[in-house]
């Protein structure tokens, strides 16, 4: 059962660890864009697309359906697979939408997303995407997304009155809209060339200009850093420490910090033989309407009637709330 005590929250401190932190990275095609997020502590390369293969060392999972992106969510919540990694990279987010509103059609048994009637169907795809990384974002790790870029026009001209194009993260409007909600930093990876010399130099651009879609929750981040994982860690570092110096918040160095809002889950069967105990007692308690006040407070929480002891353990959350229903009945 979660358990969240709202009198014991302690004041959230500026951390120069990158654990935890959420990040996407775009950029062309081999601009650095995976060998970057390799980078990062402990990656688990959640691969949509096969961009690793001239990377070493790196432990890819190769996903070719939404179904098994969701195994592997489900297997990043185990105690022994949060020893093994830290990171989480997902590669590429086009990919993952893609994947994904596959799955809404199969489950739905239509043709197209419209062919769900009266809009539900953009909603569900909406629903199942974000609540994937939103339960990821819950868990500990850092998360890496990736994206490839695209130009689109903006509303800036050039010298002569020439409309300017701008690069941008080529995803589907309502993926980029949630990830972008998610994300710390929206990072562009491109390469600068020396004219007179032939070298070239990598950097990520992480504050919006008019020719680059890019943004920092940090205002005191460089807006052009030299690309590598350390580089970034030092640059966010001095920038939480021009804000600590700003505000005289303390800085720590791990994200191993309990505010005093945490989560715990018990086990779901734990969950469903609390659930029957109450069930029980309420039947003993009201002999004459106890039926009817559980079907009420199971319609209450679920929307629709339902025998409660069919509750599956996506829907374990739900039965909590029932639990705490009929602990108020008593």
């Amino acid at each position: 059962m979660a358990v969240i005590d709202l009198l014991n929250i302690q004041p959230t401190q500026l951390c120069k660890d990158l654990r935890g932190r959420f990040i996407m990275l775009y950029g062309q095609a081999k601009s650095g864009k995976t060998s970057m997020s390799a980078m990062w502590p402990k990656p688990l390369l959640v691969a949509f697309e096969k961009g690793y293969n001239g990377l070493v060392g790196v432990r890819p999972v190769d996903i070719t359906s939404w179904a098994d992106f969701k195994q592997v969510c489900r297997q990043l919540k185990k105690p022994e697979v949060k020893e093994a990694y830290e990171t989480v990279v997902i590669d590429t987010v086009a990919i993952a939408y893609s994947l994904c509103e596959k799955y809404i059609l199969n489950r739905e048994g239509v043709q197209s997303i419209g062919d769900i009637g009266y809009g539900k169907g953009w909603g569900m795809l909406k629903d199942e995407f974000e609540t994937a990384f939103r339960e990821l974002t819950q868990l500990g790790y850092a998360l890496v997304f990736i994206a490839h870029s695209k130009t689109k026009k903006t509303e800036y001209t050039d010298e002569e009155g020439n409309e300017l194009d701008a690069l941008a993260p080529d995803l589907p409007n309502a993926a980029y809209q949630i990830i972008n909600r998610m994300v710390d930093v929206i990072g562009y990876i491109g390469v600068e060339y020396d004219i007179k010399s032939g070298a070239s130099s990598r950097y990520l651009y992480t504050r919006g200009t008019p020719t680059i879609f890019a943004g920092s929750r940090y205002r005191y981040l460089a807006p052009r850093i030299p690309l590598g994982y350390q580089e970034l860690v030092d640059a966010m570092a001095e920038a939480m420490e021009k804000e600590a110096n700003m505000t005289g918040t303390n800085i720590i160095n791990s994200t191993d910090v309990d505010y005093g809002l945490s989560v715990t889950k018990r086990s779901f069967d734990e969950t469903m033989a609390e659930a029957k105990a109450l069930w029980n007692k309420i039947l003993a308690t009201y002999p004459e309407d106890g039926r009817e006040k559980l079907r009420t407070t199971v319609v209450n929480v679920f929307s629709h009637d339902m025998q409660l002891s069919k509750a599956t353990p996506e829907q374990q959350d739900m039965v909590e709330l029932v639990i705490e229903d009929l602990k108020k009945l008593l």
